[in-house]
């Protein structure tokens, strides 16, 4: 069993890595994970899974910042509020593709983590809104 303070370490690094790439942030993952995007609908399993994933979906932003707002954390499960922000410059599947070729975004989410015993992430369930991003993408953009 970990402490509070040690998996509070380890979201604040999980989300430094978010904001680096896929290399970076997989490794916080366990071989096995369950990765659940629920706004676009998407589940993985397994590591080598979740990196292709993050390989493709990585290079549709430019700028790509993500922070968080909140945790709330505990010896097995946490839950973290974040704002991701940045600039996409690609399609993101079941979204459509921005009206100008390109679209700053900035929306809010939730993901709900579970640990393994080992201390990295056995299942992680994203929550945010598609709507607010295609609000955002489609706008028309003043030149």
């Amino acid at each position: 069993m970990r402490d509070i303070a040690e998996r509070t370490a380890f979201l604040e690094d999980w989300v430094a890595a978010l904001n680096v790439g896929a290399e970076e942030v997989v490794t916080f993952y366990t071989e096995e994970t369950l990765y659940e995007e629920r706004g676009i609908k998407v589940a993985i399993r397994g590591r080598e899974n979740l990196r292709q994933f993050y390989r493709q979906l990585y290079p549709m932003f430019s700028n790509l910042a993500v922070t968080t707002r909140k945790s709330i954390v505990t010896a097995d499960h946490a839950v973290v509020e974040w704002t991701m922000s940045g600039t996409l410059i690609g399609k993101i599947p079941e979204v459509p593709a921005p009206s100008s070729g390109e679209a700053p975004f900035s929306f809010e989410g939730a993901s709900i983590l579970e640990f393994a015993d080992d201390g990295r992430i056995a299942r992680e369930a994203a929550y945010w809104s598609v709507a607010d991003l295609i609000q955002q993408i489609s706008a028309p953009r003043s030149g």
